[in-house]
């Protein structure tokens, strides 16, 4: 299992997109114990389940499980389904003579996505169990904090283009108030034109005290942002 969970971390060490996630983990459940058939689905970036990449090598069992069309029911939600103990069981599935069984992913009593391995054969399962929970239990964690990893990129994502509009536009408008200012204190002014004036120094100072900590905020946010590494197990 240690070397399992090394090459779990380096998959999701190295993400870009969900769905090299999932071809990756396909690959690696194949590869390693030697299952004909993986399907993941999982939470996209806008909470919603869908379908992952599947690793096919059947025709035949897809079809049955897109006639049987439970697991796509299953995932139709706008958030991770919370649930209670005993969904935290791994389910078994069986077609004729397709044997199949889904794994959970389950972290903090929130289902993030399912793992659906069959054959295409009958199969026992039964010395496989303790096996697939903790890889399922390794999934999870590393994909519950690659989704928050991938929620705070959007969001800053969000502060950079904020940050960028009001470097640019805001900035520029600021500065040719603060010109023509300068220009206007120095003509003949009365007492009460020049009071107004000082207001709109006043202002100018403060617009550009909340510009320089939009810029502080986002060079924080940059610090704070780290790709999820050495993630924890649940």
């Amino acid at each position: 299992m240690t070397e399992i969970l090394f090459e779990f971390t380096r998959i999701f060490q190295k993400w870009n997109k969900l769905s090299e996630i999932y071809h990756s983990l396909n690959t690696l459940l194949r590869e390693k114990f030697d299952y004909k058939f993986t399907t993941i689905y999982i939470s996209d970036k806008n909470g919603k389940f869908s379908l992952g990449i599947k690793t096919e090598f059947d025709e035949p069992f897809q079809e049955e499980l897109d006639q049987s069309n439970e697991l796509i029911t299953i995932f139709n939600n706008q958030k991770p389904i919370e649930i209670d103990e005993i969904s935290k069981k791994i389910f078994f599935k069986v077609d004729f003579n397709h044997t199949g069984i889904l794994v959970p992913l389950v972290s903090r009593k929130y289902l993030y996505g399912i793992i659906g391995i069959g054959m295409n054969k009958p199969y026992d399962f039964s010395n496989d169990l303790e096996k697939l929970t903790s890889i399922g239990q390794i999934i999870s964690a590393l994909l519950c904090s690659a989704l928050k990893y991938n929620k705070l990129k959007l969001h800053n994502e969000y502060l950079q283009e904020i940050s960028s509009k009001v470097r640019h536009d805001l900035r520029n408008h600021l500065q040719i108030i603060g010109l023509s200012r300068d220009i206007l204190k120095d003509t003949n002014l009365t007492e009460e034109q020049i009071g107004y004036l000082e207001k709109i120094g006043k202002g100018l100072a403060k617009a550009s005290a909340v510009i320089n900590e939009q810029i502080k905020m986002k060079t924080k946010f940059n610090e704070e942002i780290d790709e999820p590494i050495g993630l924890p197990l649940p």
